[in-house]
C-alpha cells in the first residue's frame, strides 16, 4: 500500500509531506488497496481541508488551499491540487458532495495566472515549480476526472497510464503511439449534433 498512508513520526517530514498526503492515497487508486481506502481516502481529504483551509476568499465563495502548515498562505498550485484531487475522489467513488467547491476552487487558481501566463501567488513572487511544473498537471487530472471540464467541441486524450510518444488528432479520429500497449485511456470526444 505504501508509506504514504501511515502517519509519519518524523514531525519534519510531516511539514513537507502533509499536502500531498490526500493527493498521496488517491494516486495509488482505488484497485488493489482493499476495503478500506474510501474510509483511508475520505479521512484524509477531511483532514488535508480541515489543516490547510484558507477564508480569506470566502466572501468570493471559495476557500482556498494554504500552501503548508509553516508558511500559511494561499497557494494557488495547492489549491488547484486539492481540487483535481476531489474530483478525482468523486470519480474513483461517486460522492461527489464537495465537487462545486473543487470547481470554484480551480477557478480561483487559474484567475491568479497573468493575461501573459506569469503564475504568480497571491502576495508573493512566480514560483517556477509550482507556477509551471505541477500547476498545470492538476488541470489535466481534474479534466480527467470530469471530462465536462475539458474544452467542449473538441477531441482530447485526457489520460492515459502509459507514456504517449506521439498524438494527431483528426476531426473523426484521434492517432496516438503509446509505449505500454495494455494501457488505458480517456478521451474527450466532440459532440456532434444530429439534424432532425
Amino acid at each position: 500500500m505504501g508509506t504514504i498512508l501511515r502517519r509519519h513520526r518524523d514531525k519534519r517530514l510531516l511539514r513537507h509531506r502533509n499536502q500531498r498526503r490526500y493527493d498521496g492515497v488517491l494516486y495509488f487508486g482505488p484497485p488493489g488497496l482493499g476495503f478500506q481506502w474510501k474510509q483511508q481516502a475520505h479521512e484524509s481529504r477531511v483532514w488535508s481541508y480541515k489543516t490547510f483551509q484558507d477564508h480569506e476568499f470566502d466572501k468570493w465563495g471559495v476557500t482556498v488551499i494554504n500552501e503548508q502548515t509553516v508558511y500559511r498562505v494561499p497557494g494557488n498550485s495547492h489549491t488547484s491540487r486539492h481540487a483535481s484531487t476531489e474530483l478525482r475522489y468523486c470519480e474513483a467513488t461517486g460522492d461527489c458532495a464537495w465537487k462545486q467547491e473543487a470547481i470554484r476552487r480551480l477557478n480561483w487558481a487559474i484567475d491568479t495566472v497573468d493575461n501573459d501566463g506569469k503564475n504568480r501567488y497571491p502576495r508573493d513572487d512566480i514560483w517556477l515549480t509550482d507556477g509551471y511544473g505541477d500547476y498545470v498537471r492538476r488541470y489535466l487530472r481534474a479534466m480527467a476526472a470530469d471530462p465536462d471540464l475539458a474544452l467542449s467541441g473538441q477531441n482530447h486524450l485526457l489520460r492515459t497510464s502509459s507514456v504517449v510518444q506521439s498524438i494527431h488528432y483528426e476531426p473523426r479520429q484521434i492517432r496516438y503511439t503509446k509505449v505500454d500497449r495494455a494501457s488505458t485511456e480517456s478521451f474527450n470526444w466532440e459532440r456532434r449534433r444530429r439534424s432532425p
